[in-house]
């Protein structure tokens, strides 16, 4: 018998956590007085790689360990912010016991 999977990756498929990632960002350049904008935010973040998001935001490239202190610092904040809200999107617990009775 051939064994068959579904993976999922959290953002955005099982919750919904771009308005947590927002308010991550918007405490996180805060501390640092880096300015930003709504409109920065729906233009240059959401879907982007963290790397892209901190040069863009910083105005200079971050890269390296400094990127890797930035983004553990700045993804803390998201699961400080995030960790009472874990809301799956509609549905989504049905459809996990619908692939349970088809044997997944």
């Amino acid at each position: 018998m051939k064994q068959q999977c579904v993976i999922f990756d959290m953002d955005g498929v099982i919750s919904h956590t771009n308005p947590h990632h927002a308010k991550a960002f918007e405490a996180f350049f805060d501390k640092y007085q880096v300015p930003y904008t709504n409109e920065e935010f729906e233009e240059h973040m959401y879907g982007k790689h963290n790397s892209y998001i901190m040069s863009h935001f910083f105005k200079r490239p971050i890269t390296g360990e400094e990127l890797i202190k930035l983004e553990d610092e700045k993804e803390g904040m998201f699961r400080e912010i995030y960790k009472d809200k874990v809301d799956t999107i509609p549905h989504y617990l049905e459809f996990l016991s619908e692939l349970k009775s088809r044997g997944f």
